[in-house]
């Protein structure tokens, strides 16, 4: 496969054993940017003389870049065909996303995907056998089932769900890892951060985020001193994470958590780092603080991640029916760039991952849950706005790559020095002691 790169568009020459040569032009990348690199099926072997006669002077070429094992560019995985009962909040936008990722063209039909169950050996290696037997064999009471959100208790349908939608995020975590050239994918449903070892919490049963993170240690990832790192920007605080984290991966995890301050759970557990906001957060604000935060994380942690999972739930959203932030649909959208942009940053830092003459596309496997977005039709948070947002994160996770990689977001932080300066000192000890509050 060959690219050529110009500053605004890109294309792809894709060739087949027993087929031609194909052109796939997409869109200019600021402008809905869905179809860049096509299928990504490469095959090696293609001189500079396969070149079209229309390419364009001004463009470069960019030798072939294909990793080995890579047979796709992205992935998503839909547990959407696995109902539950119509009274659960969630049922609508999980088949929804799916719809929108296909109809914007955001993704391809073949990289929407159905997950495998999940493996019951590796839930027993994060939560409690007895609790893990009990939700199987619907002996979990409905009282339980209810105080966590899902009203209807226990049924096939729900059981059925949960292994789906759990195994959603290790085969996302696989194809990261092992099989897209993008080293991007996607869960369509899960973010389980409330789930504890013994007991789930806020329409969490089991916490996919540590049992794919326990995979990557059982793999052999997360070892000398290297990390997973959680970033989760939901509303609410992701306390079962926090605390699984803590208790099985210290050392091999950092978990960062930025939600608001007065939302569920009432209790907040302790991440390795917490930053609590006051209600009615909007976009320049919040989006000011995330900068600063990845800004630190960046530093910190340089050469030192093996992998991202990006809890991106869209409760944020002004209108959220159980959030307290007012972010537009916008600043969701910049919220999402700028964890992308984050782990780019972060792949030109770690040889490990910089390998890609120029796009970083082997760097930083990266997957993104889908974790909280909640209707509330009557002030104009309705099932599409959520539908939507959650599509756009997907969109900016296969999508969005900065064609040039030292330029820093747009929201450049004034007295970058002093962050700097205080990452080991103040900022060290806030992280250590209490979240910082804003």
């Amino acid at each position: 496969m060959l690219r050529f790169k110009s500053q605004s568009t890109f294309a792809v020459l894709v060739s087949h054993s027993s087929t031609p040569m194909q052109w796939i032009i997409p869109k200019t990348l600021n402008n809905h940017y869905q179809l860049a690199y096509g299928q990504c099926y490469f095959h090696k072997g293609i001189s500079s003389s396969s070149i079209p006669s229309n390419h364009h002077p001004d463009e470069n070429i960019v030798t072939e870049i294909h990793p080995q094992g890579a047979a796709q560019f992205f992935s998503c995985y839909s547990s959407a065909q696995f109902a539950i009962p119509t009274t659960h909040t969630h049922k609508p936008k999980w088949i929804q996303v799916p719809q929108l990722l296909k109809s914007c063209k955001y993704v391809l039909d073949n990289e929407i995907k159905t997950p495998q169950q999940i493996p019951i050996e590796i839930v027993k290696q994060v939560h409690d056998h007895e609790y893990v037997e009990r939700f199987l064999n619907g002996t979990i009471t409905h009282k339980e089932m209810k105080r966590w959100g899902f009203e209807s208790g226990w049924n096939e349908q729900v059981r059925n769900r949960v292994l789906h939608t759990i195994g959603a995020t290790l085969c996302a975590t696989q194809d990261a890892l092992f099989h897209n050239y993008s080293r991007r994918s996607s869960n369509l449903a899960g973010g389980g951060h409330h789930a504890f070892h013994s007991k789930g919490g806020g329409y969490c049963i089991w916490n996919d985020i540590i049992i794919a993170g326990q995979y990557l240690i059982n793999s052999g990832f997360c070892t000398n001193g290297r990390k997973y790192l959680v970033i989760d920007l939901d509303v609410h605080q992701g306390d079962g994470t926090a605390r699984l984290a803590r208790d099985l991966h210290e050392g091999k995890s950092f978990t960062f958590s930025m939600h608001c301050k007065h939302n569920f759970p009432e209790h907040k557990e302790k991440s390795d780092w917490d930053i609590e906001l006051e209600n009615g957060m909007k976009d320049d604000q919040y989006l000011k603080i995330l900068e600063k935060c990845l800004f630190t994380l960046e530093q910190e942690f340089k050469e030192k991640i093996d992998f991202i999972f990006y809890q991106s739930g869209v409760d944020v959203l002004e209108g959220d029916r159980l959030g307290l932030l007012c972010l537009s649909p916008a600043g969701v959208l910049r919220r999402d760039q700028m964890v992308v942009e984050f782990a780019e940053r972060m792949a030109q830092h770690d040889p490990k991952f910089n390998r890609s003459h120029g796009l970083h596309m082997n760097g930083i496997p990266l997957i993104s849950m889908m974790g909280g977005g909640y209707i509330r039709s009557e002030n104009g948070n309705p099932l599409e706005r959520v539908a939507q947002a959650h599509a756009e994160t997907v969109n900016t996770l296969r999508n969005h790559w900065k064609s040039n990689q030292n330029a820093r977001s747009r929201f450049i932080l004034p007295l970058q020095q002093q962050v700097n300066y205080e990452r080991t000192g103040r900022w060290r000890q806030e992280m250590d002691d209490r979240p910082q509050v804003y």
